[in-house]
């Protein structure tokens, strides 16, 4: 009796299963933010991580100033911050969101980013022109959002934790590593993708006038294992699914 039932209700099992994954690929899902820490970063000031290290903002952990990282997407960006306020963030949109209206004004919503006269842009061309002076900089930053895996390194002789899906943004102090990026991607890797190697990020101090900030360094690292490219082509088809967010 118990053979027959278990035959009988296999197919229906094996429905449900394929029907449970599907629901599954439609599922949205976040990634932590990988962030590198400065001198006043909360992990460094509760001595958690020191100043130089890559910390994930999901699990608070540190994985020290060298990591290897697989590209799986690149996107552009934006963000601003209210003085001792909110922190916006938008990711691969060109028209600025409702949600920045509280920052820039209902009447800005729904048009370009970059015809703000506080983005990149406009505020440079403000600059030249001699209307304004530079100041702080503009209130709209251009942001380089990287999508991929941290590897993070092994530690006393242990094997290496799995790969972990990470966003790392690059803006302003940090451009200096997105360009490096492209620059590899055009001179050696030419047609293949970027999850075709490993990137090596290290850090290292640097000064901005009477500031010091870390900034990221980059070199070209080993080819990806089949394994992991294939783990990057699926979460490079979740970010552009539009399944993909971070917890910025």
């Amino acid at each position: 009796m118990s053979t027959e039932l278990e035959v009988k209700q296999s197919p229906e099992i094996e429905a449900l299963i394929r029907q449970q994954d599907e629901a599954f690929d439609d599922v949205s899902f976040q990634v932590p933010i990988l962030k590198i820490a400065q001198s006043l970063t909360a992990e460094v000031v509760a001595g958690d991580a020191e100043a130089g290290d890559f910390v994930n903002t999901l699990t608070g952990e540190s994985y020290g100033s060298e990591v290897e990282f697989i590209i799986a997407y690149v996107e552009r960006g934006r963000a601003a911050a209210q003085p001792k306020g909110k922190y916006f963030v938008s990711v691969g949109e060109e028209l600025i969101p409702e949600s920045w209206g509280e920052l820039l004004g209902e009447e800005w919503v729904g048009t370009r980013f970059d015809e703000h006269p506080d983005a990149d842009e406009q505020y440079k061309k403000r600059v030249n022109a001699g209307e304004i002076e530079w100041g702080s900089g503009p209130l709209i930053t251009t942001t380089f959002n990287y999508t991929g895996y941290v590897l993070p390194p092994a530690v006393d002789g242990e094997d290496a934790e799995e790969p972990f899906p990470v966003r790392l943004t690059f803006k302003r102090t940090t451009k200096s590593a997105h360009d490096k990026i492209q620059t590899l991607k055009k001179a050696t890797l030419r047609n293949k993708a970027f999850w075709d190697v490993k990137f090596e990020l290290s850090t290292s101090p640097k000064t901005f006038g009477r500031n010091q900030a870390h900034i990221v360094n980059v070199k070209k690292g080993a080819e990806t294992t089949p394994e992991q490219r294939q783990l990057a082509i699926d979460l490079a088809t979740a970010v552009t699914g539009g399944r993909v967010t971070d917890n910025a």
